[in-house]
């Protein structure tokens, strides 16, 4: 089985962050950036990914929701749908994933850096460590320079745990959001 992490751009023209990870052989297959609607749902469909998880806001009409207050309140750092930029980010989100559902893929919300500091590792390599999933040096190299391809693969690590029941989830009545659950307890982030 694959599962994948998106790191979505509002804008078409920016890079969205896609990391894929094969479940059975704990290794990431693929880390790379993509940019039109059409080249990440070709992608994610041609990769027989059955499940992704998004870093963006996935609502019809963006507004803020109980679930953004029950992140807030837990002090990560989420900026409501309905702020600014994010309103195309939302607006973009819910498009993309009513396309994949189609195709039988199975859509969940994160937020990768909340993700981060909730699995109180330092960065995405200790992340990574402590799923025992394997990383090729071409593959680390491109996290070193892109924020964007680290955070896809943060969201790729969202939906593995997923997969293995072994996600943590703050859900609401308009939504859930999925992280990492604490996987060390050493370090403050």
């Amino acid at each position: 089985m694959k599962v994948a992490g998106i790191d979505l751009a509002a804008k078409e023209n920016r890079c969205t962050g896609y990391a894929s990870i094969d479940v059975d052989k704990s290794m990431i297959i693929d880390v790379l950036c993509l940019y039109s609607d059409d080249n990440i749902v070709n992608k994610i469909i041609n990769d027989r990914i059955a499940i992704a998880a998004i870093d963006a806001p996935i609502i019809k009409n963006p507004r803020m929701r109980n679930v953004d207050r029950a992140m807030i309140r837990r002090g990560f750092k989420v900026f409501p749908p309905n702020f600014s930029w994010m309103k195309l980010l939302s607006t973009r989100a819910f498009r993309i994933s009513n396309i994949l559902h189609r195709y039988g893929v199975k859509i969940i919300e994160t937020h990768p850096r909340s993700a981060l500091i909730n699995s109180k590792c330092k960065d995405v390599y200790e992340v990574l460590k402590l799923l025992g999933i394997s990383i090729g040096p071409k593959h680390r190299n491109a996290l070193s320079f892109n924020r964007n391809l680290a955070d896809a693969v943060i969201c790729a690590c969202v939906a593995y745990l997923h997969v293995k029941g072994n996600d943590e989830v703050i859900v609401e009545n308009d939504g859930s959001i999925h992280l990492i659950r604490p996987l060390c307890e050493c370090n403050d982030v």
